[in-house]
């Protein structure tokens, strides 16, 4: 009995230190420059980039009852669709005749393109929360700490044999 409370302890120490230093890291984020909406030189320059508010938006369009798919850069609260259909964006691929991505992805259109589980946590947390990039990333940091615990617990299996 004495074994289970002292493995208690363990795991919540390990959980509250990684969630500590996990907090303290997005306390200390500074959004603007990691959410890059609506910079044209931001995607001309880091076009790999582009999926953080790609995700952003389709979560928001879950959140809102608009499925999962990409609004018309009109309907884009975010402007980032428009930067991009307005920008040097066009040059590095992305929209060529009001199409993404080649024509795989279609505005206001249902998309597969992109990996749904994520759009569909932050969906949820936009649903409950609003549109609040601080509490999604305590969400995060949540279930990152976590993940702590289950690697404790997976190592604990592999290595006590």
């Amino acid at each position: 009995m004495e074994s289970y409370a002292t493995e208690k302890k363990v795991l919540l120490g390990i959980f509250a230190f990684a969630l500590l230093l996990r907090i303290i890291f997005v306390l200390n984020l500074n959004t603007n420059e990691l959410i890059l909406m609506g910079h044209e030189r931001n995607i001309k320059e880091f076009p790999h980039l582009a999926d953080q508010p790609i995700y952003d938006i389709l979560g928001s369009n879950i959140a809102s009852g608009k499925g999962f798919s990409l609004p018309y850069s009109s309907e884009d609260k975010t402007g980032f669709l428009s930067a991009m259909v307005n920008s040097s964006a066009a040059e590095i691929g992305f929209f060529k005749d009001g199409k993404v991505f080649g024509g795989m992805v279609y505005f206001g259109k249902p998309t597969a393109f992109w990996d749904p589980l994520y759009p569909i946590f932050l969906g949820g947390i936009y649903y409950f929360f609003g549109r609040n990039f601080l509490i999604v990333r305590v969400f995060q940091a949540i279930l990152a700490s976590a993940a702590c615990i289950l690697i404790y617990l997976i190592g604990k299996e592999v290595f006590s044999r």
